[in-house]
């Protein structure tokens, strides 16, 4: 496979050469001379056109002895092939003859497959620099880790084989779709780690919120019906010094909830609660509402309901000699709830008899109207405190505020992550992506939150560095410097998050694309629409000195002059795609050395330039031909070897850890100028030429540097 491209190496290095000075005479080239001028008379006559060829091959000084010394010769005197004399017969060709006869080959399936063969190329370089890329944010990232634990084994286990990607590409798709799938419980092992220690010492309320939400969207994967899985969290999870970091009246206000709620329980198989005309009979008469608190008071006799203003069985205890005063308050709280639970009721039902009929018809929006009614209904606590109260127009104890800051963190985190499930059971991947990256947004990097924490931090440790820099007590200062290395951790967690969740995103994304590709090509289409902006292109940057035939690709600005025409250079861009020979330094950045950051450093002398084409074939390559969606467009008109002869010098400098580089320099520029689909159904393909002008150019490109054939490497 190494030498593949070793026959085109030699045609450039030739076709360089000729160009380069006076071509000695060529023996291919004049038998193929003095055969067309057999074929034409049936003899080969000598004239004085050609004689220069014999005197050259016979050392003549002169041509005035060809014909005697010819006939010496015995294969042109077999078979009456010479005959002397004669002024017929066609001119062997001048040096610059022979050029223009060699510039007018026919190179158009040469130039296009080179073009075709660079953009492939360019592609594969991108997505393996993004693959490498990959894989180096994930080794430097525990976060990542834990949320891409199968892709990131999957990794390590092809290593230093990353290059070849291509190759590992169903090992990636099903890598990808485990990870996707297992989206929550990779949620819930990244909570509970270590490097989310310092994140969570500064706002410990956060891993409350996360740890509750995951545990109600966890629930809803289970299966149980929306009322159990709050009861259950309310007995099995929340807790009431956890949720005070939250908000001091929010675990009595999911107690006063869930009370209401199981007094409103049904008998019927088919319904959890109670319907709404139901409910309304508590309150049909006094007696029946009496009844009713003597039996929510016996209830907090067991557990009572402790909100930051007072105890709900003292305020029931309190008032009961006058509890038809607060009738309304409490009608209106069980009315609202029941309403909203009859909804969620509904929706489980439907659910729960489509599952058993093993019909598959519901789908996501099913999924969805359950859990966004459930969470609804979940937050009714809000108003648990105005059950305090006596008199509705006259509310001294408000209900909780759903504005403040980490109320709309603990609610917004529960739906987000609910709806996270359900987008990963439905294999929403894109929708389940988005809705994590929020919450990731909501709780890490919500600025209302983080920014007084970080200014204490920051101030904290600042004194601590004061009081550290005035100690002389060795045992003190060694606890100091302790505490100041903890802020300064819990400071970096505040500014690492946006990076991670950037990556989060951009990750994530491409690895939902890649796991719904029903096969390698639509694959290798989702690597290609996100990996674009390390291959062979690191072979430069590691070595102490480089020789290849190379080819950069991308996009230039500059002055191009035409001359004859112009009397300045003027500005231009386009898509450069030149051709030659590289000569590149590693460790180096401008023949400075750099250690072991891999820069790079070339010489390179273009030869050729199928920028046009290679244009083309990035942009219209497999445009469908007019109506016909099944043709494309797969030849382009003839192209001669003149047109894209583009000698040059640059100076390129490659970028580390990518096939990128920087390249300025000057060139001859090709005489080819544009490849373009025309006519009323963009079906012709039409070659714009530059009429033979001498254009030049100076130019500065980012470009993929693309070694096709390494010559000579010296290693390290």
């Amino acid at each position: 496979m190494k030498y593949k491209y070793a026959p085109l190496f030699l045609f450039l290095l030739l076709s360089c050469k000729m160009f380069a000075q006076q071509p000695e005479r060529r023996v291919f080239y004049d038998v193929l001379y003095l055969k067309s001028l057999y074929d034409k008379d049936g003899k080969i006559r000598i004239s004085p056109q050609n004689k220069p060829l014999f005197a050259y091959y016979f050392n003549l000084k002169n041509t005035t002895n060809v014909d005697t010394v010819i006939k010496k010769n015995p294969f042109f005197n077999l078979n009456g092939i010479y005959e002397a004399g004669g002024a017929s017969g066609g001119t062997i060709p001048s040096p610059s003859g022979l050029l223009q006869s060699i510039g007018s080959l026919d190179v158009t399936n040469l130039a296009d497959g080179l073009a075709k063969f660079l953009v492939e190329r360019t592609k594969q370089e991108l997505s393996t620099a993004f693959f490498s890329r990959f894989k180096k944010e994930l080794d430097s990232t525990r976060q990542l880790q834990l949320l891409f634990p199968v892709t990131y084994k999957s990794l390590t286990a092809i290593d230093v084989e990353i290059y070849n990607y291509a190759a590992y590409t169903d090992l990636l798709r099903e890598s990808f779709q485990k990870d996707l799938a297992l989206l929550l419980p990779n949620v819930s092992n990244l909570i509970d780690d270590p490097c989310m220690d310092q994140l969570f010492a500064a706002m410990p309320h956060v891993r409350i919120i996360f740890i509750d939400a995951l545990y109600i969207a966890n629930e809803f994967h289970e299966g149980s019906h929306p009322g159990d899985i709050f009861h259950n969290y309310l007995v099995n999870k929340a807790g009431n010094g956890t949720l005070k970091l939250v908000n001091e009246n929010v675990y009595p206000a999911l107690q006063a909830f869930d009370l209401f709620s199981q007094s409103l329980r049904s008998n019927q198989r088919d319904k959890y609660w109670v319907d709404a005309d139901s409910a309304k009979m508590l309150f049909s008469n006094p007696v029946t509402f009496q009844i009713y608190l003597g039996l929510l008071y016996q209830q907090l006799e067991k557990k009572d309901i402790n909100f930051k203003e007072g105890s709900m069985k003292q305020f029931l205890k309190d008032r009961s000699g006058d509890f038809l005063k607060f009738e309304e308050i409490y009608q209106s709280y069980n009315i609202e709830f029941i309403q909203k639970a009859t909804i969620v009721n509904r929706y489980f039902i439907n659910l729960k008899q489509l599952q058993q009929k093993g019909e598959n018809t519901f789908n996501y929006q099913d999924y969805y109207a359950l859990y966004n009614s459930s969470l609804n209904l979940f937050e009714q606590l809000l108003k648990s405190p105005l059950l305090l109260n006596v008199d509705p127009a006259n509310i001294t104890i408000p209900m909780i505020d759903r504005k403040d800051t980490k109320i709309d963190q603990y609610l917004s985190s529960a739906r987000s992550l609910g709806n996270v499930y359900i987008d990963v059971y439905e294999k929403q991947y894109p929708s389940a992506i988005v809705e994590l990256s929020g919450v990731y947004d909501n709780l890490f990097i919500n600025k209302v939150v983080t920014n007084p924490i970080k200014q204490d931090l920051v101030r904290n440790l600042a004194d601590k560095k004061a009081e550290y820099d005035k100690l002389q007590d060795a045992v003190v200062k060694t606890a100091i410097k302790k505490e100041i290395n903890e802020l300064e951790a819990k400071i970096a967690a505040f500014t690492e998050w946006p990076a991670i969740n950037k990556m989060f995103i951009k990750y994530a994304n491409f690895a939902a694309e890649v796991s719904k590709a029903k096969n390698s090509d639509e694959v290798k289409n989702a690597i290609e629409a996100i990996a674009l902006p390390v291959g062979s292109s690191t072979v430069k940057r590691e070595v102490i000195f480089n020789v290849a035939l190379n080819a950069y690709v991308g996009p230039y600005v500059g002055e191009e002059k035409v001359h004859g025409i112009d009397e300045k250079y003027k500005g231009t861009y386009g898509l450069s795609a030149p051709v030659g020979i590289s000569f590149s330094w590693g460790h180096r950045l401008l023949f400075v050395p750099t250690g072991d950051k891999k820069w790079s450093t070339s010489v390179f002398v273009s030869l050729i330039d199928i920028g046009a084409l290679a244009s083309y074939r990035f942009t219209s390559g497999s445009t469908p031909v007019a109506k016909d969606t099944s043709a494309t467009v797969a030849q382009v008109p003839k192209i001669e070897l003149k047109n894209i002869i583009s000698p040059g010098l640059f100076l390129s400098v490659g970028i580390p850890s990518t096939p990128i580089s920087i390249s300025g320099g000057f060139q001859v520029a090709p005489n080819l100028r544009s490849v373009s689909l025309t006519g009323a159904n963009k079906d012709v393909i039409t070659n714009t030429y530059g009429d033979n002008k001498l254009y030049t150019r100076w130019s500065v490109g980012v470009l993929v540097d693309i070694p096709i054939l390494n010559l000579f490497t010296k290693g390290r």
